[in-house]
């Protein structure tokens, strides 16, 4: 089984405005597609809502840690068998039962007109229910979408660890305070988006199911590759291939670029540089405390430039920090002595011989 390949010319340097052609990813689809109902597998056949992805190789490794694209689709993704789950803040975060969180957020939802929320989980259960390692590792493994209340989106790194975040099932932020809630949460489970960890040149998004015809498979691959060669580091220079795939299939190439990747330009991250200001000291009288970067305390007098103090700071030569040579001498050794030379004392005191070269920390 082999789809077409759409290859980008060596001598070519204008950027990839089109990397694919929508007639090639819809062979691909069909391919795929095709393969599947060959195949006759029970699993993949008989399990609703196959994941389908695009993967996407780089011709350098961005170094973005932890970027998330959004990436809009034409077809929604989710199904009638999607479960969805809410991570929730607590109403009254004194009380130590969550019945009442519970049913205020589905109150909410219904009033909204959201019914594709499954479960909604409060802060203080993920706190008493979910701590143990097993008991989150179950939970990454129950739902398809996981979302979480903008005002404890910060804490969930925290509370639910590496079975969430290291299998980049990431809980997808959303607003609650949202005029239009309905609609917010639609767009975050019918559209999908691509997570950059910096460790690799290659990712994969979600776009598609096999429960989707063969054009809405095509139409949300071509969307997705469009919209990811203008949003990823580097822009559309820095693709190097785009691939169909899912579960049990082989991935089918939808495009290869044969273009060397020297002239990739990768966005330079600005590093922020905190001025030091001197603020007011309550312990010294008519003057202020600056703290450089080199953690020194000045004091600045009233009437005196700030400035003129740094430029004089930064013309010392860096502090050597003095080494402390710590001797450690011999201790001595206590051996028994045998029957036959014992005299009056049982014990006598074996002092270990001195070593040339002295140990240091």
């Amino acid at each position: 089984m082999a789809a077409s390949v759409d290859e980008k010319s060596s001598g070519s340097e204008s950027q990839l405005h089109d990397p694919i052609s929508l007639d090639k990813v819809k062979e691909a689809a069909s391919a795929l597609v095709d393969y599947v109902k060959k195949k006759g597998s029970k699993n993949l056949l008989g399990e609703a809502g196959v994941k389908i992805g695009l993967q996407l190789e780089f011709k350098k490794a961005p170094k973005a840690k932890n970027k998330c694209i959004k990436i809009p689709l034409p077809h929604e993704l989710a199904t009638a068998t999607t479960d969805v789950c809410l991570f929730v803040k607590d109403v009254d975060p004194s009380k130590r039962e969550y019945d009442d969180t519970v049913r205020f957020f589905k109150n909410l939802l219904a009033e909204k007109g959201v019914t594709c929320v499954t479960t909604i989980i409060p802060v203080k259960s993920l706190k008493t229910e979910y701590k143990q390692f097993e008991a989150k590792r179950h939970l990454s493994n129950m739902y398809d979408v996981y979302l979480a209340d903008a005002r404890v989106a910060g804490i969930m790194p925290k509370m639910l660890g590496k079975h969430f975040y290291g299998r980049r099932k990431h809980p997808i932020q959303v607003d609650l305070l949202s005029g239009n809630l309905s609609k917010e949460i639609d767009n975050v489970i019918n559209n999908t988006r691509l997570h950059l960890t910096g460790r690799g040149t290659s990712c994969q998004a979600h776009v598609a199911h096999l429960d989707m015809t063969v054009d809405q498979i095509a139409d949300n691959a071509f969307a997705a590759a469009n919209c990811l060669a203008e949003k990823i580091p580097g822009g559309p220079d820095n693709v190097q291939s785009f691939y169909l795939t899912s579960h049990g299939v082989p991935s089918l190439p939808l495009f290869l670029s044969t273009a060397p990747g020297d002239k990739v330009v990768l966005p330079i991250r600005k590093k922020v540089v905190i001025e030091d200001e001197p603020e007011d000291v309550t312990t010294v009288v008519g003057a202020k405390v600056m703290v450089t970067r080199r953690y020194d305390v000045v004091l600045v007098p009233n009437g005196q430039n700030a400035e003129d103090i740094k430029k004089r700071m930064e013309r010392k030569p860096n502090r050597k920090r003095k080494h402390i040579k710590v001797t450690i001498e011999p201790v001595p050794v206590y051996k028994k002595v045998k029957k036959t030379e014992m005299s009056k004392s049982k014990l006598t005191i074996v002092k270990q011989p001195k070593k040339s070269k002295k140990s240091s920390t």
